[in-house]
């Protein structure tokens, strides 16, 4: 039996944006390990355009400023964005393991976006 004085849990629009910003953040690095497949496929992304070397360039100039963005409409500590988009903006320019290049940054990702979320709900930091 519905109780009429409860109200149903509402997701803050500032945590379905960011929901939406990681998976199009994400879109890139699946890119990355398929340039020279998608170079003589005639494929066009990014890396097939812009050459390995100049994607990774871009691929972590977007993941650091659609972290910021996100940060900056969450609302979340930037200490966090900081902490997390720096170490996998490095990992992208410097790692040669395309695979385990990816698997890092959406490990960290992940934990941004769970970080945020916690803030976002008011459960993190705790009290």
């Amino acid at each position: 039996m519905l109780q009429p004085e409860k109200t149903p849990l509402l997701v803050p629009l500032s945590y379905v944006v960011m929901v939406f910003g990681f998976v199009f953040l994400a879109a890139p690095f699946k890119d990355l390990k398929d340039a020279e497949a998608d170079r003589k496929a005639g494929i066009f992304t990014l890396p097939s355009w812009l050459g390995l070397e100049k994607a990774r360039k871009v691929t972590a100039a977007l993941m650091l400023s659609g972290v910021a963005w996100v940060v900056a409409i969450s609302g979340a500590p930037a200490w966090i964005a900081g902490a997390l988009a720096g170490t996998a903006a490095w990992f992208i320019l410097k790692e040669k393991n395309i695979q385990r290049m990816e698997l890092f940054v959406f490990v960290l990702e992940y934990l941004f976006a769970a970080a945020v979320a916690l803030w976002v709900t008011g459960m993190w930091p705790p009290v």
